[in-house]
């Protein structure tokens, strides 16, 4: 078989290997978060707190030669919308409870806004303004699957000439 036809195919594979890890990474987190809004069916008014930048230290990852290993703290950076607001008389902070990067502001700090609280633990809950940006995590993933088969397409083509 031609190598540029082996190049290809490869390429292709790849990128099929790579759309189905995102597929089944965005149905995992549908069925998430599909969970928490079934649970979470109190209506509660609360406030816009802030948006925060947030470094999350995720631990010790390993990197290096397989006998020669060595360990490095690994950061993780995300933006997240903080709410407060009172259930049954306690008050509460936090962020929505899928867990999403806050691409967009939902407000301005103290804007009212309408939150969902689970009955059961009041201190999970999810914001509906925070939808567009369930949506634009989709379209960064599919973003990036456009630009990853575009390189491999261009960098096929450049070695064929």
């Amino acid at each position: 078989m031609n190598e540029w036809l082996t190049n290809l195919l490869v390429a292709v594979i790849l990128l099929c290997v790579w759309v189905l890890a995102v597929l089944y990474y965005l149905s995992k987190m549908d069925r998430k978060n599909e969970e928490i809004k079934q649970a979470c069916t109190e209506r509660v008014i609360g406030r816009v707190d802030r948006m925060a930048s947030l470094l999350i230290n995720e631990g010790l990852k390993p990197y290096g030669q397989p006998l020669k290993m060595k360990y490095r703290n690994s950061f993780t950076y995300q933006r997240n919308m903080f709410y407060r607001y009172s259930y049954r008389g306690k008050e509460y902070w936090g962020m929505d409870g899928r867990r999403i990067t806050s691409f967009f502001s939902t407000g301005k700090n103290g804007t009212p806004i309408e939150l969902y609280c689970n009955p059961s633990r009041p201190s999970q809950f999810y914001c509906p303004a925070e939808d567009r940006n369930m949506t634009a995590a989709k379209v960064v993933n599919v973003s990036l699957v456009t630009v990853f088969a575009a390189v491999i397409w261009i960098a096929l083509l450049v070695e064929r000439k």
